[in-house]
């Protein structure tokens, strides 16, 4: 599978994704043991991934490599693959029970050895970049990197590299405003913001139930964020210094994708763009 990238924002050709199965579901049954960030309903992102894939292969002509069905493939042409598959699978396997059924659960699972398994502009919260210390590495060569004296953030870093910042408030930050993916220079595909803010405002409510020190002054700034953004009618993407920025903008529903902790960007893992 060849791969290549050496700009985000070149043209995205090829992505890997993986379609939610049951492993989404186990972690349902405890969202937050899971690292979930809220409840959702399976059915619903399963349809909204299906909006993901088939909207960049049939809006920006993307190749899709489903994930899972190319390692099943790929392990059925090569034995090696195959059985160090099986040998991680098994390793991970607990087994609970008396004797006897541990022991005939080890002998099922020995026995079924198949496997089931924009180029000149940042999108962030200035707030949070310029709160980013960074540490800059020259290259000196091939595999060679010098650590420079220089001392910034990355707010300044960006800024100094000729990139105009779009500056997002707290409350998009932690609606995945950031976390799209870019399709070309100048197009990308976004979460829908507005869809998923009473989501995360809920969510933070809660956390402010259970811990206020914590979590209280960001509640009280994303409800601030909040009535700011919808009396702008300002939510991201559709925000002035978008069009400015003659950024095209493709929004997706993705209110339960999201619960997850991600968006376009961490639903795929782009292969190649040129």
């Amino acid at each position: 599978m060849k791969a290549k990238i050496n700009a985000e924002w070149d043209n995205l050709r090829k992505v890997a994704v993986h379609s939610p199965g049951i492993e989404m579901y186990f972690g349902l049954l405890d969202p937050f043991a899971s690292l979930y960030e809220r409840s959702f309903s399976m059915k619903e992102a399963i349809r909204e991934h299906e909006l993901l894939t088939y909207t960049l292969k049939q809006e920006f002509k993307v190749q899709i490599i489903p994930l899972k069905e190319t390692i099943i493939n790929k392990a059925d042409k090569l034995p090696a693959i195959k059985e160090k598959l099986i040998n991680l699978a098994t390793e991970k396997i607990s087994y609970t029970g008396d004797i006897s059924e541990v022991k005939y659960a080890k002998y099922e699972a020995g026995k079924n050895r198949n496997i089931y398994v924009a180029s000149d502009g940042v999108v962030g919260s200035e707030m949070l970049l310029k709160n980013a210390n960074v540490e800059i590495y020259q290259r000196e060569g091939p595999g060679d990197y010098i650590k420079s004296p220089e001392l910034t953030n990355l707010h300044d870093y960006i800024v100094s590299k000729g990139f105009e910042i779009i500056d997002i408030t707290t409350l998009e930050y932690l609606a995945y405003a950031s976390n799209f993916l870019c399709v070309k220079n100048g197009t990308i595909v976004s979460v829908e913001v507005d869809r998923v803010v009473k989501d995360v405002i809920n969510n933070l409510t809660d956390k402010v139930a259970l811990d206020p020190e914590t979590y209280g002054n960001l509640l009280k700034q994303v409800k601030k964020d909040y009535n700011n953004l919808r009396s702008e009618g300002q939510f991201f993407p559709h925000k002035k210094e978008i069009y400015q920025q003659d950024i095209d903008a493709f929004p997706l529903n993705l209110i339960n994708l999201t619960g997850g902790y991600g968006g376009a960007h961490c639903m795929t893992c782009a292969l190649y763009r040129n």
